[in-house]
């Protein structure tokens, strides 16, 4: 038994805890994997015959997926958390075999990548952050902004004067609910939290959230913050559909095929001629139905001055 890293060094000695035959089976148990990393492992077996048999066999180490629905964080890669999809693709699709048949990892995988997806289009107004990764939040996206109050010495909630309002209930309890809120500056500097809750008005008249994660430090008078509204919803059900497209869908990666020039795809019985036949072929690796949702935030035009 032998095994090699995806760089070709022998890690016999560190990821193999011991290898044997049974019966017609030759197995090996490994550990101490590294996420992310693929190795080959050798296999050598003397039949009955005195014959030798050498099998390679890949093992990929898959590590967790990052996955990080912070609105406007600069490491977000998802519009939705994972419960947020499991309830909209069950409530839409009934019982969609190829999502229930994936891990929870492969659910996070397909959903990174569906919101990527979305993001190629050209949307209205601009990014809210630079530095953000994720096309949303745009610019025109409602905060309110403010300084904590002094009162809240703990590190799980916030209060703020702005974030209640008695005028025709325009900031009604759970407001904020599943937005997110950034310190600009102060004790919990440049830290991003969600909101799992909202109440509109406390003793004193302050707005208060709860966070789904504590910051590391006491909320003090000093911290400044930027409250998210909700992402947009129909940017939530663009990436869920884009996800459902993406496991569902034989044709998904026939834009890829296109724009390299591939003239002919066969699967299975099913042919394309892609030069033939191009006015029938999806261009776009996006679904109708994601493009549908997302089309009030899309520039529909675009203005060119002239000299």
């Amino acid at each position: 038994m032998v095994a090699k890293d995806d760089e070709g060094t022998n890690v016999t000695a560190t990821i193999i805890q011991s290898s044997g035959v049974s019966g017609n089976v030759a197995y090996a148990i490994v550990t101490a994997l590294t996420a992310n990393r693929t190795y080959e492992l050798e296999f050598e077996v003397t039949t009955a015959n005195a014959r030798i048999l050498t099998r390679l066999v890949s093992v990929d180490a898959v590590g967790d997926v990052g996955y990080n629905p912070k609105m406007g964080d600069i490491g977000a890669n998802t519009y939705v958390t994972l419960r947020e999809a499991n309830e909209y693709i069950k409530n839409n699709f009934y019982h969609p075999d190829q999502w229930d048949n994936l891990t929870m990892e492969g659910r996070k995988r397909v959903l990174v990548q569906a919101a990527k997806d979305i993001d190629t289009f050209n949307y209205i107004d601009k990014p809210f952050y630079d530095s953000q990764t994720l096309a949303f939040p745009r610019s025109d996206h409602e905060t309110h902004t403010g300084t904590a109050s002094a009162n809240t010495a703990t590190t799980g909630t916030l209060r703020g004067l702005n974030l209640f309002s008695s005028t025709y209930n325009d900031i009604p309890d759970d407001y904020f609910k599943n937005g997110t809120v950034h310190i600009r500056a102060g004790n919990n500097f440049r830290q991003v939290r969600h909101i799992s809750s909202s109440t509109a008005s406390k003793a004193g008249g302050y707005g208060e959230i709860v966070l789904s994660s504590p910051f590391s430090s006491n909320v003090t008078a000093s911290d400044q913050y930027v409250i998210f509204k909700p992402m947009h919803q129909e940017i939530k059900d663009a990436q869920c559909e884009q996800a459902i497209y993406i496991i569902a869908e034989e044709f998904y990666k026939y834009a890829d095929y296109m724009h390299a020039g591939i003239g002919y795809m066969r699967t299975g019985d099913l042919g394309v001629s892609f030069k033939d036949s191009s006015a029938g072929v999806p261009t776009s690796k996006v679904c109708v139905k994601a493009r549908r949702l997302l089309g009030r935030f899309m520039r529909k035009s675009i203005k060119i001055g002239r000299a």
